[in-house]
């Protein structure tokens, strides 16, 4: 199984992240074949979808080049993902 998890707080010691760490440990403790991939948006480049559907057509891919083209992959492949903000 495939866990993405999402961190939105700018606070990377507080406690969105406390939570976030100890819902992890969790799931860790309760399944053997997991992999967990996280990301932490403070800092990432990412706009509003600007609403022009080329995303929508057959192949193409957002226009909006920022960091989320990074994460989309991460989004698809995932079996579980958490968002996890304040």
């Amino acid at each position: 199984m495939r866990v993405f998890s999402v961190m939105g707080s700018p606070r990377l010691k507080g406690n969105t992240m406390l939570v976030l760490d100890n819902f992890m440990k969790g799931i860790r403790d309760g399944h053997d074949k997991l992999e967990l991939k996280s990301v932490f948006l403070h800092g990432k480049k990412i706009e509003p979808c600007a609403g022009c559907d080329k995303c929508k057509n057959d192949g193409e891919s957002c226009v909006i080049e920022d960091d989320m083209l990074d994460l989309y992959g991460e989004v698809v492949a995932a079996n579980v993902i958490i968002f996890s903000t304040p």
